[in-house]
């Protein structure tokens, strides 16, 4: 087991941890300006994506393994992006926190997509030579 792969998943794992106590935190506000929680429990399929591109590679078409680590992504990002387009409407100062929750979420998965995408590249030119 390569101890990149390690470092990652455990990188997501803490993320998502951080991010569950943050939504958590403010789910007063969240509920406050009609906002779902939802986004606690999503960000917990960020570790799920390189256990996919790990295991997955052997068990399945190339394609389909990309494809599903980066749909580990997406739903955080989407839920993100909705919260803080909401949030920024706000003037009340409360929602600090939440936005700023929001933003490292879409941060840490365009870097989780980023990531996909090299894992696909370097995949992709190992089995071209």
């Amino acid at each position: 087991m390569n101890v990149s792969f390690l470092v990652i998943v455990a990188f997501f794992c803490v993320v998502a941890v951080q991010v569950g106590r943050a939504v958590r935190r403010d789910a007063t506000m969240l509920a406050a300006h009609g906002l779902t929680r939802a986004l606690g429990v999503q960000v917990w399929l960020f570790p799920l994506a390189p256990l996919w591109l790990q295991y997955g590679a052997s068990r399945l078409p190339f394609p389909i393994t990309p494809a599903l680590a980066l749909a580990c992504y997406l739903p955080a990002i989407l839920t993100a992006r909705r919260q803080l387009r909401a949030l920024e409407a706000s003037p009340d100062e409360r929602t600090q926190g939440a936005r700023a929750t929001a933003v490292r979420v879409i941060g840490f998965g365009v870097a989780g997509i980023l990531y996909v995408l090299v894992t696909m590249g370097m995949t992709m030119f190992a089995r071209a030579q």
